[in-house]
């Protein structure tokens, strides 16, 4: 059977059903979530699927999503997609900072990893008062995916360099999942 992708985002006040409602329309088209992302930030909702299914279930889906926007009040962007392919074989990383929080530190790490020529694969991170201090922190994490022919202690030191220039605590390791 020959399966397309399509990528949802949706972005919606927040509310206890609507994962569900974009969940429901999805299986209803006879397409199936592959990946999915939900987070809420102030009183905003934003969810991520990637669904599978044949041509004429993901037509079906496309076709609904105006419907779905209208009807419930989300902003949604769909592209179709292809699952990811590298050049060449890739290791995937699991790296974590923290430290106090500065604008800069999250421009600093991403420009990194693009010098490296290493692809960050998902990223998350928040920023919180410590409960002793009330000193603002960043917890930033990221899941990268390294191009084999990289030498691995090379970048783990250029990394935790940069890390150690920008007083953060950082670890870099295996991806375990």
């Amino acid at each position: 059977m020959n399966t397309s992708n399509l990528v949802i985002t949706a972005l919606t006040q927040s509310s206890i059903d609507a994962p569900s409602k974009i969940a429901t329309l999805i299986t209803e088209s006879g397409c199936n979530i592959i990946t999915n992302r939900m987070v809420v930030m102030g009183q905003e909702c934003m969810i991520s699927m990637q669904v599978v299914g044949n041509w004429s279930s993901i037509a079906k889906l496309e076709h609904s999503l105006p419907n779905l926007e209208k009807k419930h009040g989300f902003a949604l962007i769909s592209r179709r997609t292809e699952p990811k392919k590298f050049d060449s074989p890739v290791l995937l990383y699991t790296i974590q900072v923290i430290g106090i929080d500065k604008p800069e530190i999250a421009q600093q790490i991403y420009n990194f990893f693009v010098t490296e020529r290493v692809y960050v694969q998902e990223a998350y991170g928040d920023s919180y008062l410590a409960n002793q201090t009330s000193t603002r922190m960043l917890t930033l994490t990221m899941i990268i995916a390294i191009p084999g022919d990289i030498p691995i202690f090379e970048l783990r030191e250029r990394f935790l360099v940069l890390c150690d220039q920008l007083n953060l605590d950082a670890i870099m390791e295996p991806h375990k999942g």
